[in-house]
């Protein structure tokens, strides 16, 4: 059915099923923290929100940009790992047997 010699090829990008799909969590929560801030900087300015509480509450939601932002960095430098890998993999195979072979 599979060709054998492309077994460790297929388990590899099997091993890979869904960890694509989650891009879009980031946009959601970067879209979630917006609107927070929002509703903060409207609370301050109506006066149901001291300044001193949303300064913090600001500081705390930086804070959690900033790891969002750390771990898209860590997952891309993850991916282009991957794919490096593979690139070179492909590589050493078309080296091994020649061009044309």
């Amino acid at each position: 059915m599979h060709d054998p010699d492309h077994e460790q090829d297929r388990r590899r990008r099997a091993a890979k099923g869904g960890r694509r799909g989650g891009r879009g969590r980031p946009q959601v929560e970067i879209s979630t923290v917006k609107a927070q801030l929002q509703d903060l900087a409207d609370g301050v300015l109506s006066g149901a929100i001291e300044r001193a509480d949303a300064a913090v509450v600001g500081q705390i939601l930086n804070v959690y940009l900033r790891a969002v932002s750390v771990g898209l960095q860590v997952q891309e430098q993850m991916d282009l790992s991957v794919r490096l890998e593979e690139l070179e993999e492909l590589l050493e195979q078309q080296n091994g047997r020649g061009y044309g072979a």
